[in-house]
């Protein structure tokens, strides 16, 4: 079902060469014309030295043939393979979208995030927040008045979501998805969906405070508090107080995490509801050893 919960109740509601046939000069040979023109870089330039003979008289002079015209591409060529092999692709993960847990609650999330300027998501790790809301989000429009800004806060989470969003939705990384940390920026002008670190995002806000570039902005795994994301979400609150009070484009934020204390990100968003994805895309049990492990990995 989906329900809207009371604030005291912790605000949270579920949601399940040359052209031939030219004739040569009386007097020249072919190796002559041969030689002119790989000199001239393929013009041929015939001349004749008169009476005098420090005049230099230009008799004729062959101009390089215009090129042929681009041939038209063909459908076996190297991009249209990779396309195919990247739409295929796609077409083979999308079952496996279907069934993640958010893939049933896409609707009653866009109803939700579309009525509210800030939205708190929280759900269960494997859900599919961090790889299938951005989509969302995209197919809904949000991408034609900016780009739909995702942080992270690890450099390895963003380049490897940001591979596996591309393959999702069948395009090469850097173009319509793209990531962007520290000395790698793999986005381009035709980006929609682009990844970052956090720190990326405070570096960009330096220069435009606004942050007017973004329609909207999800700060995913909120509850892994330090410094640069406390300072991102006080700038992001910022930014879209002052893009309303200039009549600009508004900025949406939504706010992710598997484990988030919703009652602290509602009360610095006054105005932010929460809501709840329930489910998960495998089970998870927790065992515990009678005696500590040096190696947990070996012990599992």
């Amino acid at each position: 079902g989906f329900r809207w919960y009371s604030r005291s109740e912790r605000c949270v509601c579920r949601l399940c060469g040359l052209p031939e046939g030219v004739s040569s000069s009386e007097g020249e040979t072919d190796s002559d014309r041969q030689a002119i023109g790989r000199r001239s870089g393929g013009l041929y330039t015939m001349m004749d030295f008169g009476d005098d003979d420090d005049s230099l008289r230009v008799t004729r002079k062959r101009a390089r043939p215009p090129s042929p015209p681009p041939a038209a591409p063909s459908d076996a060529g190297p991009s249209s393979s990779s396309s195919l092999l990247l739409a295929g692709r796609a077409a083979e993960l999308l079952p496996v979208r279907q069934k993640l847990p958010v893939w049933q609650a896409r609707q009653q999330f866009l109803d939700a995030f579309g009525e509210n300027a800030t939205l708190i998501l929280t759900g269960e790790t494997g859900c599919g927040k961090t790889t299938q809301i951005p989509q969302f989000l995209l197919e809904a429009g949000y991408g034609r008045d900016g780009v739909i800004g995702v942080t992270q806060p690890r450099r390895v989470a963003a380049m490897s979501v940001a591979r596996r969003v591309a393959e999702e939705m069948g395009v090469e990384v850097g173009e319509e998805v793209g990531y962007c940390v520290r000395f790698d920026d793999c986005s381009g002008a035709a980006t929609k969906v682009r990844y970052m670190t956090d720190g990326m995002l405070l570096r960009e806000a330096v220069a435009n405070p606004s942050l007017r570039r973004y329609s909207v902005l999800v700060v995913d795994e909120a509850h892994e508090r330090s410094l640069q994301s406390d300072m991102m979400l006080a700038i992001l609150k910022l930014a879209q107080a002052e893009r309303a009070s200039r009549w600009l484009a508004p900025l949406k934020i939504l706010v992710m995490s598997a484990t988030l204390e919703t009652d602290v990100f509602c009360s610095y968003f006054p105005d932010a509801p929460a809501v709840q994805v329930l489910g998960r895309a495998f089970p998870v049990a927790t065992y515990f050893t009678p005696q500590p492990q040096p190696d947990y990995l070996d012990a599992a």
